[in-house]
């Protein structure tokens, strides 16, 4: 039988308290650095931003995982996994997140874009529904994100709720035996290519450019900080995430994420490393 000892439920309170205080973190920095950008555009350059916020939030994420894995475990029985899922169904994850999205798309702006989702496995154990280990809440976050961009883009592009019907959002769940791959598409316009890489700039929005005066953001429009985060959190475990923009049609991402667990490496903090 294992005893707890005493001073784990002190150390228990520390580790809940650190959890908390890390809610407002993300939202807390972006807004910073968008001021700092309005008041001392010319002092720090936005690769600088970049490479900051990068290691500061990969650093962030780590810590907080590894926080919210020990306090699963405390709290959960023996054959517990924590916060990871081993048979995270990724299509499912892609549908809730797709719900989540659509409410606030609702409460914003009173419509609602029509996203598909559909999934498919060339993984004969998979029976056509790929499941892989993964973190639930991670690979939601980063759906959430992408689902935004592609639901806000869509409906500024729609001028009526026919045209909104002829612009579906779709989002397509393959996978073989090493990798899970998700392509989120729509037919919104797309980014205009001088934008290239700077959507995985800290200090870009791809909402309307009056974001950049906003004083405070929205769950349908934030900062400019939900792509590179996404980014980030995908490489964490040896994913990765790339957008493809057709200007005058619109805006591919992929997401993709291995399956197996020798690949999903930890990735940290190196200042002589470059994440591209």
């Amino acid at each position: 039988r294992v005893e707890r000892h005493p001073t784990l439920d002190k150390f228990t309170v520390v580790v809940e308290k650190a959890v908390r205080d890390q809610h407002e973190v993300v939202r807390l920095m972006a807004s910073a650095m968008h001021r700092l950008q309005e008041l001392r555009s010319g002092s720090f350059s936005p690769e600088f931003v970049d490479r900051f916020l990068d290691g500061f939030l990969l650093n962030r994420f780590g810590s907080n995982v590894l926080m919210s894995q020990y306090l699963e475990l405390l709290k959960a029985d023996s054959r517990s996994t924590g916060i990871i899922d081993t048979e995270c169904d990724a299509a499912e994850v892609c549908r809730r997140a797709a719900d989540d999205v659509l409410s606030v798309c609702m409460e914003y702006t009173a419509k609602r874009p029509h996203v598909n989702v559909e999934a498919r496995s060339a993984c004969g154990s998979d029976h056509g529904v790929p499941r892989f280990a993964y973190i639930p809440q991670v690979l939601r976050y980063i759906m959430c994100e992408l689902l935004k961009n592609s639901c806000r883009a869509t409906i500024e592009a729609a001028e009526s709720e026919d045209e909104l019907a002829r612009r579906p959002i779709s989002v397509v769940v393959c996978a073989d035996d090493r990798n899970v791959a998700i392509c989120t598409s729509d037919k919104a316009g797309g980014i205009p290519f001088e934008i290239g890489s700077h959507v995985w700039s800290y200090l870009y929005s791809t909402a309307h450019k009056g974001a950049a005066r906003r004083t405070r953001a929205t769950e349908l429009a934030g900062f400019g900080v939900g792509l590179p985060i996404s980014r980030l959190y995908a490489r964490y475990l040896g994913g990765s995430l790339d957008l493809i923009s057709l200007p005058g049609y619109g805006t591919h991402a992929y997401l993709f994420l291995p399956r197996v667990e020798s690949q999903q490496l930890e990735v940290v903090p190196d200042m002589d490393a470059r994440y591209e």
